[in-house]
């Protein structure tokens, strides 16, 4: 249903599909994403738990995640997003147009955190580290050399 609703949707999207959480986090491993449409039921695992292993995968590209959920659980879409999902939609308003919204929209925000993120650390101008990651470097450096005494 997804597949046609994309299709519908007029984006230039490539979809992968995994069956399983375990199909998902080998493609997640193997393949760069955009975004991430993720059922929150999944057959062998809540989706939270792919969604855990996406954002703790270290990439420094992590996908936007979009939950799609029959749970009308507004408490539970709160939660994900507060937990870095970027949206959430009940699939009982799933449609080509909200579709489209919400990954048009969580591209959207996960390029606009990045920008935040590389502003945070980066000095916009000269493209130098800023103070904040010059001394986590600092205090890195201080760590690595206390263990190999040096």
């Amino acid at each position: 249903a997804i597949r046609r609703m994309l299709e519908k949707s007029e984006l230039n999207v490539t979809m992968r599909e995994a069956e399983s959480a375990g199909d998902a986090f080998d493609l997640i491993d193997s393949e760069n994403f955009d975004c991430v449409l993720l059922d929150y039921h999944l057959t062998d695992m809540d989706g939270d738990d792919v969604y855990e292993f996406i954002e703790t995968a270290g990439r420094e590209k992590a996908p936007a995640v979009v939950f799609i959920s029959g749970e009308t659980n507004v408490g539970l879409a709160r939660e994900l997003i507060e937990n870095g999902a970027v949206d959430f939609i009940d699939k009982n308003d799933l449609s080509a147009a909200n579709l489209k919204r919400a990954i048009l929209f969580a591209l959207a925000r996960r390029n606009r955190q990045r920008f935040l993120e590389r502003s945070a650390h980066f000095d916009g101008l000269t493209g130098l580290p800023g103070r904040s990651l010059t001394m986590e470097i600092l205090h890195d450096a201080i760590a690595d050399a206390a263990r190999s005494e040096k």
